[in-house]
């Protein structure tokens, strides 16, 4: 026993003298014993401790060792990984040929992952053919045809559309492939290769035949980590190719392009081409063949063969036999060799044996076209032997091509020139008259409003324009305009401002609006004319009929002037001119277009014109003073308002001594007319009727057939009605409740305007939502009103405000 045991003393009974120091030496046995029983208890205690600690150090050790291994596996892994990227990397770098880089990289991935076969496909948008390599063992081996083909797989598509690997252990159970395989194909891993960009740039595949296989976490990171430089390689040899073949086709292109434009005879550029083709590429055989406009049919133009080569033969009919055996509008028709290609058994025996005879092995075709117009085809033959017609080469000939499509076409110009010029005359009569075709819409007179017009064009087509728009029948629009410039460009611009115009004038809140119209009108034109100097003068002018008040804005154009009925004042209304539409952009200009407001009396008379009314010069040279305008309007003022025009025109030539006219000569005269005016202010009904049946008569006295009596009167009463309705109810507080009804009669038609002195309300919305006339009850007191006004009239329009109500009617 160690130091640390109970020693045991001896015991004298001889010593002892009686019972009490016997049981003194039994306790003190027992506390010997007591301590040494406690001693041994601790050092239990610490024996059973220092074994957990030994169980602890042992369990901690077991885990860092599973870490060092899982550690040591990673590093291998990473490590393998790195091997195979950098014998990669190596064979990528190692040659600028794609296709022996793809060849060598599929050699190496099959024997690394030990499969069957391995391959990548680089797929090729412009022609459809795609670049495959492969790598296989054995009897998986297959033909280039064969495994050329494996981008038309549904795998294949699966991958190029999600850009994600495509894991699949075994073929007969996944969904893809269950019962779709006809080989024994068992398992399949395909991997994108992408840019930096997730640009897709192939796809890589593993092949496993006859034998299952699950494949790993390690196999798939190995091959998309091996994705990587595999893309790298494929844009790296893409951009060397692209580079070399640029510089020597520069430079023959140049030499070509050169020659080609050095002439306008398109017979001397074609023989050019067709020569120096010919020898760049030494074929046997280089010709033109030009596609006939008329007759479609093509024929050789120019020929350029060897000298051992019998050409076939300058104007000859050639139709190009091999345009059937590819897609419609391909970039370029080829054959390697004619005795290998499958795709002559798209050709009839006759067809085959044209070819034959040609005496061609190699054909290759590239079209000749213009802003994709075909002129023809350049065409390559070569005999005796085949030839594998190169990207490069295909590339630089469809240059070539497109050069001599330009050429073609400036020759066709050049021709079509001369026709232009002995066609001139009778086309500028033609714009003329569709310049008064275009005109025509808005040189309508017939309006509610009192219109003359005289337009003398100073050549056939003119810069001077006018248009008159009905805006409701109490409103009437008058736009007039002269270009500056004159003749065939003055013309177009013209043309050009018409078509703003009606899209202008469909649109309330320009149309009603003056300023805002010139406004746009002129920004519209800067926009589309900044950079020339053309620009016009305009004024617009609404006139109300029932107030008797014209809101305009002028835009550079000379004043109107106003006749009144009742005084013998001719005066130039002051509605201060701004600048000219299309001149400077509104933004540069401040203060814009001024609104002006003036009224004028039944009878009262406003002439608008432009400056070729002002600008006259006389045989002198001199102009005319403008004092002779308002000299003549009063004279003129007894005349009827269709006779003021002509003879104004006439009094002009009269003062300009018979000196031809500088510019365009265009007057609209314009009086404003008496009313037929009914007010209402009580919402009485046997008034309405009273005052509807005085209105119908005086239509059907005017021509309106019987027929339409009934609709007539059902749509002045419901338009009343809705007025008296809904319109009277917003009356502001300033203003007296009432209703204003205008009509006219002219020509087979009725129109009346309903003016309430309420605030209005918002009808584009409503006219939004309405329902068709057969979806709504008649007979209901809500939603009937504007689906039956717009089946019985023939237009309904309403103000920006929607407190004035415009009904026409036409028989």
């Amino acid at each position: 026993m160690s130091t640390n045991e109970s020693k045991i003393i001896p015991f004298e009974f001889d010593s002892l003298r009686d019972v009490d120091s016997c049981l003194a030496e039994v306790k003190k046995l027992q506390n010997q014993l007591e301590e040494e029983r406690r001693a041994t208890e601790k050092k239990e205690l610490i024996m059973t401790k220092s074994l957990q600690e030994s169980k602890q150090m042992s369990t901690h050790l077991q885990q860092i060792t599973q870490a060092l291994a899982k550690e040591r596996k990673a590093a291998l892994e990473k490590s393998e990984k790195e091997r195979l990227l950098w014998k990669l990397i190596e064979r990528i770098n190692s040659s600028f040929d794609l296709e022996h880089i793809l060849q060598s990289t599929v050699d190496e991935l099959g024997h690394y992952f030990k499969v069957n076969r391995c391959g990548i496909i680089i797929p090729n948008y412009k022609t459809s053919r795609d670049l495959v390599r492969e790598f296989a063992v054995g009897e998986w081996k297959r033909s280039q045809e064969v495994y050329s083909n494996v981008s038309l797989s549904v795998l294949y598509t699966t991958v190029t559309k999600s850009l994600k690997p495509l894991i699949i252990n075994d073929t007969i159970t996944h969904e893809l492939t269950a019962g779709h395989l006809n080989e024994d194909l068992r398992s399949i891993l395909m991997v994108p290769l992408l840019q930096y960009n997730d640009e897709l740039v192939g796809v890589v595949y593993l092949h496993q035949c006859r034998k299952q296989r699950t494949w790993s976490e390690h196999e798939l990171s190995l091959l998309q980590a091996a994705a990587g430089p595999i893309a790298t390689a494929v844009e790296k040899t893409k951009l060397f190719n692209k580079a070399k073949s640029w510089a020597a086709r520069e430079k023959l292109l140049n030499k070509l392009t050169s020659r080609i434009r050095g002439t306008l005879n398109i017979n001397v550029i074609l023989e050019r081409t067709v020569a120096e083709l010919g020898q760049a590429l030494q074929v046997s055989r280089c010709f033109i063949n030009i596609i006939d406009s008329r007759t479609s049919r093509e024929k050789i133009s120019n020929e350029y063969s060897m000298t051992n080569i019998k050409p076939l033969g300058i104007g000859i009919e050639n139709p190009l036999i091999i345009n059937k055996i590819t897609e419609k509008n391909a970039d370029y028709i080829s054959i390697i060799d004619i005795f290998k290609e499958p795709r002559l058994i798209k050709l009839n025996d006759k067809e085959i044996e044209q070819l034959y005879k040609t005496g061609a092995r190699a054909f290759l075709a590239v079209p000749v076209t213009f802003q994709r117009k075909l002129f023809g085809w350049l065409c390559f033959h070569q005999c005796n032997v085949p030839r594998n017609w190169t990207s490069e080469e295909i590339a630089f000939i469809q240059s070539v091509a497109s050069q001599v499509g330009v050429a073609i076409n400036q020759a066709e110009m050049v021709e079509k020139l001369t026709e232009y010029q002995t066609k001139l005359s009778r086309e500028l009569k033609q714009a003329a008259h569709l310049q008064s075709v275009l005109l025509s819409t808005g040189a309508d007179v017939n309006k509610n409003l009192s219109i003359a017009v005289s337009y003398y064009p100073h050549h056939n087509v003119s810069g001077d324009f006018y248009w008159l728009c009905e805006l409701a029948p109490h409103m009437v629009g008058i736009l007039i305009g002269d270009v500056s410039g004159k003749g065939p460009a003055a013309a177009l611009l013209t043309g050009y401002i018409i078509g703003e115009i009606k899209g202008l004038l469909e649109n309330q809140e320009t149309s009603w609006n003056p300023e805002v119209f010139l406004t746009a009108l002129s920004n519209s034109i800067y926009e589309q004319n900044q950079y020339s100097d053309f620009y016009a003068t305009a004024w617009y002018g609404i006139f109300d009929i029932v107030k008797g008040k014209v809101i305009c804005s002028n835009a550079g154009h000379p004043c109107p002037y106003l006749v009144q009925k009742d005084s013998s004042a001719v005066r130039k209304i002051p509605d201060e001119p701004g600048v000219p539409i299309g001149l400077l952009s509104t933004k540069d200009f401040s203060g814009g277009f001024v609104r002006k407001e003036f009224y004028l009396n039944p009878g009262d008379r406003m002439i608008i014109f432009t400056d070729g009314l002002t600008e006259q010069r006389q045989l002198d040279g001199s102009f005319i003073p403008e004092v002779w305008l308002r000299e003549a309007l009063l004279k003129l003022k007894n005349y009827k308002l269709n006779e003021i025009p002509e003879a104004l025109i006439k009094i002009l030539n009269i003062v300009s001594k018979g000196a031809p006219a500088d510019d365009d000569r265009l007057i609209v005269a314009v009086e404003m007319p008496e009313n037929k005016k009914i007010t209402l202010t009580e919402n009485d009904h046997d008034i309405i009727k009273e005052k509807i049946k005085f209105i119908i008569d005086d239509t059907v006295n005017n021509g309106m057939p019987r027929a339409l009596e009934a609709s007539l009167k059902l749509g002045l009463l419901e338009a009343l009605y809705n007025a008296f309705r809904h319109g009277l109810p917003k009356t502001p507080k300033d203003k007296n409740p009432n209703i204003q009804l205008c009509w006219w009669i002219r020509e087979n038609i009725f129109s009346c305007s309903i003016i309430d002195s309420g605030a209005g309300f918002n009808w584009q919305k409503t006219l939004k939502n309405k329902s068709k006339i057969k979806d709504v009850d008649i007979t209901s007191e809500g939603g009937r009103g504007i689906p039956l006004l717009l089946e019985i009239f023939n237009k309904v329009s309403w103000n920006p405000e929607g407190n004035e109500l415009g009904l026409t009617l036409k028989w």
